[in-house]
């Protein structure tokens, strides 16, 4: 039962430090001032046109920093579930746990490609996610061979 909420814990903990590296390196856009426009209940023409041009440079500038969060995440997860590769035999609760904060980037990355509003970004890196997902799960859950026992009777089918 530790070992499972170890596990979980080194996997929250990765996906967070990842976020928070990203969000902190490379922060998101503030939200636009509006140059003391109050808002007023029947605001002039210009107002209006003022906020709506404030808001769509905003959100263009929102769109593109989701789409490169998003590919940065991908980037992160794609490392992270090779390094879990990696360690999968020397230590497996700590692979685990780095699957997992791999695991979570995707997720974060997907969500963040959904931000983007941006579908060929979103396409592609769905895509990566999927053959990432595909690849690790046939690598680390594959069947394992059994060997056959030589005192076993061997019956051939015909």
């Amino acid at each position: 039962m530790l070992r499972l909420i170890f596990t979980l814990f080194v996997g929250a903990i990765v996906a967070l430090f990842i976020g928070f590296g990203i969000h902190t390196f490379d922060p998101p856009p503030t939200a636009p001032d509006l140059g003391g426009i109050e808002l007023k209940q029947n605001p002039s023409d210009a107002e209006v046109a003022a906020i709506s041009a404030a808001q769509k440079i905003y959100q263009a500038q929102s769109e593109r920093y989701s789409r490169e969060v998003s590919l940065m995440s991908m980037g992160a997860a794609v490392l992270l579930l090779g390094g879990s590769l990696l360690l999968e035999r020397r230590n497996p609760v700590m692979a685990n746990g780095i699957l997992l904060g791999g695991l979570f980037m995707l997720v974060y990355g997907v969500g963040r490609g959904f931000a983007s509003r941006d579908t060929t970004a979103l396409f592609v890196s769905l895509g990566v996610a999927l053959g990432i997902v595909l690849l690790l799960g046939f690598r680390r859950f594959r069947p394992h061979p059994v060997s056959e026992d030589p005192a076993a009777p061997h019956v051939e089918v015909s």
